[in-house]
């Protein structure tokens, strides 16, 4: 059993189960991180993937990417954010928020301690200033193909609904939910591996429902997940947006190194 103050029986394990093959049936269309990593995983970087997901909080995906690309424009490698420290200031206070700061010079100064290389473990992960372990979990799934679940806010809001848990609830957290879903896909691994679904697959299936269907406002008519204990209105039998190609498309391109020219 998990170590976590959420329900968790026979009827958990269940919903989950049920609402990950419906989700996954109803995505068909979507290339997942499990497939991604396979074609593209030899040329991610960690570095860019630390930048982005540390970037990210509380910022909208079409922001973040333009974030990105103005910081990767300058600071393309961990090399180069190390070579311009002196001076550097200025410039980066033209492409990320005041808040953001912090969590740049934290990453620089552990950069230079760790001989300008992140280490591929969680603990040395979270010492940089503003990385919890969302982001640390991302950075280790992401950036090296390594068995993790981040959670963020879309995941918790879809697992909440699902279980019919209250919103905003003080008696969980992330933790516990990633605890409870790490539980069942340990428990059901053959079941995961038949429908092809990694780990990482769980927080990618749970976020891109919450985004297209199940946000702030949930759009339950055009829900098709059976399960859930919080639905304010019957399924319509309408199919969910259809998940294009290019759905994520421009902030995963820019976590895989570039090409060499020449």
């Amino acid at each position: 059993m998990p170590n976590s103050t959420l329900p968790y029986d026979a009827a958990t394990e269940l919903a989950v189960l049920q609402t990950l093959t419906e989700l996954k049936t109803h995505y068909r269309d979507f290339v997942w991180e499990s497939q991604l990593w396979a074609q593209v995983g030899h040329r991610r970087s960690p570095y860019r993937v630390m930048v982005l997901f540390g970037l990210s909080a509380r910022t909208k995906d079409n922001f973040l990417v333009e974030t990105c690309r103005r910081f990767f424009h300058h600071f393309p490698n961990a090399s180069s954010l190390l070579e311009h420290r002196s001076g550097r200031e200025t410039l980066l206070q033209s492409i990320v928020r005041k808040g953001q700061l912090p969590f740049v010079e934290s990453l620089s100064e552990k950069l230079e301690e760790w001989g300008g290389k992140l280490p591929p473990d969680k603990a040395s992960l979270l010492q940089v200033v503003g990385v919890g372990e969302k982001i640390a979990d991302c950075v280790l799934a992401y950036g090296w193909g390594k068995e993790a679940l981040p959670m963020d806010g879309n995941g918790c809001r879809m697992y909440q609904r699902l279980m019919g848990l209250p919103d905003m609830s003080k008696s969980w957290n992330s933790s516990s939910i990633r605890d409870n879903l790490k539980t069942i896909f340990i428990r059901h691994r053959a079941w995961m591996d038949c429908q092809n679904i990694a780990m990482i697959d769980i927080h990618e299936l749970l976020r891109i429902h919450s985004q297209l269907v199940c946000g702030r406002s949930p759009d339950c008519q055009r829900c098709m997940v059976t399960k859930c204990l919080s639905r304010r209105r019957e399924y319509s039998g309408c199919m969910p947006p259809e998940s294009s190609s290019g759905l994520w498309k421009e902030w995963r391109e820019l976590i895989v190194e570039p090409e060499q020219s020449g």
